[in-house]
């Protein structure tokens, strides 16, 4: 590595941008992390530690359910010592640049700086190397499996590829799929595919073995979102915290013009590009790995464009120039939110307080907040793990029962039959639940006086204590 100085230079650069939320959040706090699913992973470390190393039932989401996401994250989160955990992504952020930039070794060097560039600049890199997201890890053991299988073609390379799918069986599923296209285009054998199977078979039946007596879960109908919820998912410069780069997409898609005329037919690509495009809006974690294709194929295009002749110099340096502004300035807008990223100071002290009560008690809140609910080591009555959740149509039902009834007398029964000891409510979600808070429960919250005392408020989040008494 010393000796390669670009790639030398590029984890530098990555080192101080991945240190940058360690300077404008807190690390100190509980709730430092952005993704919300770092917090699980931590709530499972926690249960890892004071019970079994391989759980199988969580008993704090939804009041007890099985387990259903990859458990690779919290048990090296268990292993981690909690003052180190704030500097495990920026490790794991560096080493995924690290891999993908000797991946790319066999690229002119062009190619090779201007795709670790486009990467290190994205949004989607910088935001998952900040959490603790199961593909913060997953994906430099992707690289590493990569890496290994192109160079080697070794015994070492179904290791790595268990311990992927330990992480994320969606991660070991791509390498997978990869392997069996290159058997298609006869570059590999039968033979190697059966080899490989076992190593992504057993993490995976390590996953899902203990799910086998709870059958098949029944389809679960997502809350609808229109056009502008897809933009802003997509692509960070629409006001997604992790989207992908406009500019960085148009030019991977004249990308895959440039770096496939030679070898295949491009307008078959362009429809299987058109695939992947819809596969990821139907399920945006595949961002994350399509950052690393999509920067290439913007270095391909971009690189191509520098070399090209121009008839007016001008209008060649006008066209890179908005190009750099346009990949810069997404980047630049991520840097500026970051201390205000949830969870911020405001919903970490909230969460903290409810953390630090000395009853278990059942928390009511959006499912937005369940697994902070469940990493201040409460009770949630529902969170976004819908998957195997118990009774979830009737519990998405009474929770708007909760959320919208007009009197106490309505809203008491599902007070006591799940056992509500508090109510949590956030600035975010009161905006998108409630236009007129004087009705409703804002209203029952308010006046309720005999049954609803709040204990806690913040400029973010308030909580109240609920006493079950006669309503």
């Amino acid at each position: 590595m010393l000796n390669d100085k670009p790639l030398l230079f590029s984890c530098i650069c990555a080192l101080l941008l991945l240190s940058v939320p360690l300077f404008f959040r807190n690390p100190t706090q509980p709730f430092y992390f952005t993704d919300p699913e770092s917090y699980y992973h931590l709530h499972l470390a926690d249960l890892i530690r004071t019970t079994t190393f391989f759980p199988t039932f969580d008993p704090l989401s939804y009041g007890g359910r099985p387990i259903v996401m990859e458990r690779g994250m919290s048990i090296l989160l268990a292993l981690v010592p909690p003052s180190l955990l704030p500097y495990l992504p920026l490790l794991l952020g560096i080493l995924t640049l690290f891999l993908f930039g000797k991946l790319l070794s066999h690229q002119t060097p062009q190619i090779r700086i201007t795709s670790i560039f486009f990467v290190l600049l994205s949004p989607t890199y910088l935001y998952l190397f900040s959490s603790l997201h199961r593909l913060s890890a997953a994906l430099p053991l992707l690289l590493l499996t990569l890496f290994s299988y192109t160079h080697y073609k070794t015994s070492r390379t179904f290791l790595l590829l268990a311990f992927t799918t330990l992480f994320s069986t969606l991660a070991g599923l791509l390498f997978v799929l990869y392997i069996f296209f290159l058997y298609l285009h006869k570059k590999t054998s039968l033979r190697y595919i059966r080899s490989l199977l076992p190593a992504f078979l057993l993490p995976c039946l390590f996953h899902y073995g203990h799910l086998l007596p709870y059958g098949i879960p029944p389809l679960v109908s997502f809350p609808s979102h229109g056009f502008s919820f897809f933009l802003t998912s997509l692509f960070s410069g629409f006001g997604g915290q992790h989207g992908l780069h406009p500019f960085l997409f148009i030019l991977g898609i004249f990308g895959i013009f440039f770096h496939y005329r030679q070898r295949y037919h491009y307008l078959l690509v362009y429809p299987c590009a058109l695939a992947l495009f819809f596969l990821v809006i139907f399920y945006p974690p595949l961002l994350f790995f399509a950052m690393f294709p999509l920067a290439f194929l913007a270095a391909v295009s971009s690189t191509t464009y520098i070399h090209k002749e121009w008839r007016s110099s001008y209008l060649k340096h006008f066209i890179l120039l908005t190009l750099l502004i346009g990949i810069l300035v997404p980047s630049l807008f991520y840097f500026s939110t970051i201390d205000r990223l949830l969870p911020d100071q405001a919903y970490s002290n909230a969460f903290t307080w409810l953390r630090d009560q000395p009853n278990n008690g059942v928390v009511f809140s959006h499912y937005d907040n369940g697994y902070y609910i469940t990493a201040a080591q409460k009770t949630s009555v529902i969170d976004p793990g819908f998957l195997y959740a118990p009774d979830l149509p009737t519990r998405r039902e009474d929770s708007m029962h909760l959320f919208h009834d007009l009197t106490l007398y309505q809203s008491y029964p599902y007070l006591v039959k799940y056992n509500i000891r508090y109510i949590l409510l956030d600035t975010k979600n009161r905006h998108a639940t409630w236009i007129n808070e004087q009705r409703e429960l804002p209203f029952l919250l308010k006046y309720g006086k005999g049954t609803f005392v709040q204990v806690y408020h913040n400029d973010e989040v308030t909580i109240w204590e609920v006493f079950l008494g006669k309503p």
